[in-house]
């Protein structure tokens, strides 16, 4: 009996060894980075721009998130991956009464971190 598992024990010992080292491990889920965009107007800084066009990360990215501010000038999306992205606002300020005026546009840079909640401000003019 004891030869027995004297010769055993190495491939016991193999194959535990293998199936350790070949397991998954703990795998991390991700967690998802909360981005608040606010629009505001650079002459008023109080006022908030409703529906303004908002894009975050660049034209040609894998990461681009397009949407609008909603009533109050603030646009929420969340982000898997840290990340530090461009922000660009605009609104079309042209009510077709009288001649062409151009978009009020702005642009900012926004710092994703994990387990925080990224807030940024951009002005429009």
């Amino acid at each position: 009996m004891k030869s027995l598992l004297s010769k055993c024990l190495p491939l016991i010992i193999a194959v535990t060894g293998f199936s350790l080292l070949f397991s998954p491990g703990c795998t991390k889920e991700k967690e998802e980075i909360p981005c608040v965009i606010t629009v505001k107007y650079q002459i008023d800084t109080m006022r908030t721009v409703p529906f303004a066009n908002v894009a975050i990360g660049q034209i040609y990215d894998d990461v681009r998130v397009d949407g609008k501010t909603d009533a109050t000038g603030i646009f929420s999306t969340t982000f898997e991956l840290e990340a530090i992205l461009s922000v660009n606002a605009s609104i079309d300020t042209n009510t077709g009464s009288g001649p062409d005026e151009p978009d009020l546009t702005g642009v900012a840079t926004v710092r994703l971190k994990p387990g925080e909640t990224a807030h940024k401000t951009v002005f429009i003019n």
